[in-house]
């Protein structure tokens, strides 16, 4: 794995922070009104938010059970960021699990529980002046960056419609320029060990250039990296090798 510095004509090394996290294990049923009850994988996982720690979550097909590693806020407060499992469903659902907090954890406030939302609107970072909200959403049928005013008004999608799904984007201190990673649009969610292309643009507006290209994807720039001076963008890649 690789923490990498990236500007113009430089490329340096850095070391993480070490992050709060929470670990718990979950038992899940799904129920769906048209199709009964069974014992079921998620499909998907994100990172929402401005987190610490990239989440992640082992599943045993033989006790139905996920362990679920994230890191967040106390989702009671003012900031939404923590780690989730979801699927895409319609009609009536209903939900059952056991869910059990392993170990003491590094956050006081640590919590984990089920939650149904309206869409999958992602990967959320404001403007340096507070003026803009930016985040991804598929709403469209292809992921892409979208802009809105602080009060949610004024949804816009700013990343055109072509051969990328565009993930977190994190706009400069400077206010100039926003970056963000984009898989092929082929790709669902935005998984490990893929080929993937950081792109930036003005937040003016503009066609996206290619930053770099390089193997990764969750976990690569989930969370703003630029420099003080907008100069500089850090950026995770790696290959995960099995045992």
């Amino acid at each position: 794995m690789e923490f990498i510095t990236i500007a113009h004509d430089s490329i340096s090394c850095f070391l993480p922070k070490i992050p709060m996290s929470v670990k718990v294990l979950i038992a899940l049923t799904f129920c769906f009104a048209a199709f009964g009850c069974s014992q079921s994988m998620f499909e998907n996982k994100s990172d929402i938010g401005k987190i610490k720690l990239v989440g992640s979550a082992d599943y045993d097909s033989q006790k139905h059970t996920y362990i679920v590693t994230g890191s967040g806020e106390n989702i009671w407060g003012n900031e939404d960021a923590f780690f989730f499992l979801w699927n895409d469903v319609k009609g009536d659902l209903t939900l059952r699990t056991d869910i059990e907090l392993i170990g003491e954890g590094n956050h006081p406030h640590r919590k984990a529980g089920l939650m149904i939302r309206a869409g999958l609107d992602d990967g959320p970072d404001y403007s340096p002046d507070g003026q803009y909200f930016y985040f991804n959403s598929i709403r469209t049928g292809q992921m892409k960056i979208w802009r809105m005013e602080s009060d949610s008004s004024e949804q816009k999608q700013i990343t055109p419609d072509d051969e990328y799904g565009d993930w977190f984007p994190h706009p400069s201190p400077d206010g100039n320029w926003l970056v963000f990673a984009s898989y092929d649009k082929n790709v669902e969610g935005h998984p490990p060990n893929k080929n993937v292309v950081l792109r930036i643009m003005p937040t003016s507006g503009g066609e996206p250039k290619i930053l770099a290209t390089l193997f990764g994807g969750q976990g690569t720039i989930n969370i703003p990296s630029w420099s003080a001076d907008s100069k500089n963008v850090a950026f995770v890649s790696y290959r995960l090798v099995a045992p």
